[in-house]
């Protein structure tokens, strides 16, 4: 039997299999030159992250032709992730999704997600079918499942499933906090891979919860971590001007309503702080509403200036106070926040603390290149931070002062009174909402845990709430 020439064998194998041959020496001069381009290419958006608003036109029309949403091309480590993810897309084409690393390893991909068990595996949350459900109770369980993975292949973000269509009103905000925190990890149906920007408040209001907007601020300010690396530990710029209102005259009462006009002159207040004394309201950018409740608190609690004090804000005073931060965020419904909390000692002190806890998270954000999360992190340190990072205005007013140390639990008293309450204006027989519960993210930044564990450290004895100056 006549044996097959051994290059008629090799012509029909590559007949056959139509093998194009490839030239080793092209591919690894390709390699090298990827490389290069690759390093060329993370030098540049170092360089724009450092000059973001030279680049703003040029990076919008980036945007328009790739589709990497502008937000992440602010931030160098976002702005890099989106470009591996669409180099991995091109790179393995219709293969199973890889995890490259980078910013955060791939665990899940949204698009190709066909059981609830590898989305609780990518979450490390489970289990999740519990609290899933619709509008009509004879829904299988099996029906749920299949329902709430056919929209989670299509959402571009975590927070767009978060609604009462499918989950139970009793599920837990740690499932939600999961979503958040691991989106990250997760390839979403973008033409990057990465999730594109929600605003918390697009979320329905039930779901509106103070933890779960604190998990998202602090993907907020990883999508901002190159504006912290810039200031390279500076942040002399936390200078947040105090404001105190003192009585300057206590009014005259008619003894008739007929002599009123004649008889009655209101209590006469001015504001003070550093630069002296302001006979009109100090703040100009807070909202109206938020003025009259500013103007309320500090006038329930005002006193007039002893003769032994300075004539500034009351920053100095070795007492026990309550005071009120407000916050500018423009994302927020009522485009301010205000956030309560009682001090002992100097004013200045509390604010410092403040600013040693705002420089800890920002040393701590820049000290990895993956998103950790810190549920430790205070929500006001979080929002201060970025609103040093944004140049968003912080006002601090001195709600109340003069307490002992001693009867630290009065300025307790009124801490826990006003972070958990509405502000109300009473005129005749209406009332005003003039400020939700700051409790409440779309008002407040304050924490109803902690506020609750505050009022637990004193006793019903030690908590009068009553002893006001």
């Amino acid at each position: 039997m006549d044996t097959p020439a051994k290059e008629n064998i090799q012509d029909n194998v590559l007949g056959a299999e139509k093998i194009d041959k490839i030239n080793v020496k092209n591919l690894t001069n390709d390699y090298k030159n990827l490389l290069e381009k690759v390093s060329r290419f993370a030098k540049d958006i170092d360089n724009i992250s450092k000059h973001v608003d030279a680049y703003k036109d040029d990076l919008h029309e980036f945007s328009i032709q790739t589709g990497i949403p502008t937000t992440f091309t602010n931030e160098r480590l976002l702005f890099k992730k989106s470009i591996l993810n669409k180099i991995e897309d091109t790179l393995y084409n219709s293969e199973s999704p890889h995890s490259p690393g980078g910013t955060a390893a791939i665990t899940l991909d949204a698009s190709n997600t066909n059981t609830i068990k590898s989305l609780e595996n990518a979450l490390s949350f489970a289990p999740v079918t519990k609290y899933l459900t619709s509008d009509d109770e004879n829904d299988s369980d099996a029906f749920l499942e299949q329902r709430f993975l056919e929209k989670f292949r299509t959402i571009t973000n975590p927070l767009q499933i978060v609604s009462d269509s499918f989950f139970a009103s009793n599920t837990p905000i740690d499932l939600f906090i999961k979503l958040v925190i691991n989106q990250y990890n997760i390839k979403w149906p973008t033409s990057d891979g990465l999730y594109k920007p929600f605003n918390f408040f697009d979320l329905p209001k039930q779901f509106q919860k103070h933890r779960l907007y604190n998990a998202w601020l602090q993907t907020k300010l990883f999508e901002n971590r190159t504006l912290i690396e810039l200031r390279d530990g500076d942040f002399s710029d936390f200078l947040i001007p105090i404001f105190q209102r003192f009585k300057r005259f206590d009014g005259k009462k008619a003894k008739a309503m007929k002599k009123l006009n004649k008889r009655y002159s209101p209590p006469e207040y001015v504001w003070t702080d550093e630069s002296g004394t302001h006979e009109d309201f100090p703040v100009k950018w807070l909202p109206p509403k938020l003025k009259t409740m500013v103007k309320k608190y500090c006038a329930e609690h005002s006193t007039k200036p002893d003769d032994d004090r300075s004539d500034d804000s009351g920053s100095e005073m070795n007492d026990a106070g309550v005071f009120l931060l407000i916050l500018e965020n423009e994302n927020s419904p009522n485009k301010s926040q205000v956030y309560f909390q009682h001090y002992t000692g100097p004013l200045s002190d509390a604010l410092k603390q403040r600013e040693q806890a705002v420089s800890d998270i920002a040393v701590s954000l820049c000290s990895n290149t993956s998103f950790t999360y810190h549920p430790e992190w205070k929500t006001v340190d979080i929002m201060l931070l970025l609103n040093l990072l944004k140049k968003r205005e912080i006002v601090c007013f001195n709600v109340a002062s003069g307490f002992d140390e001693s009867d630290e639990s009065s300025a307790v008293g009124i801490t826990v009174k006003a972070s958990l309450s509405e502000a109300l204006l009473e005129t005749g027989t209406d009332k005003i909402l003039l400020w939700g519960a700051p409790t409440k993210p779309e008002y407040g930044l304050n924490s109803k845990l902690e506020t609750e564990d505050l009022k637990r450290q004193f006793t019903p004895s030690d908590f009068p709430g009553k002893k006001y100056r």
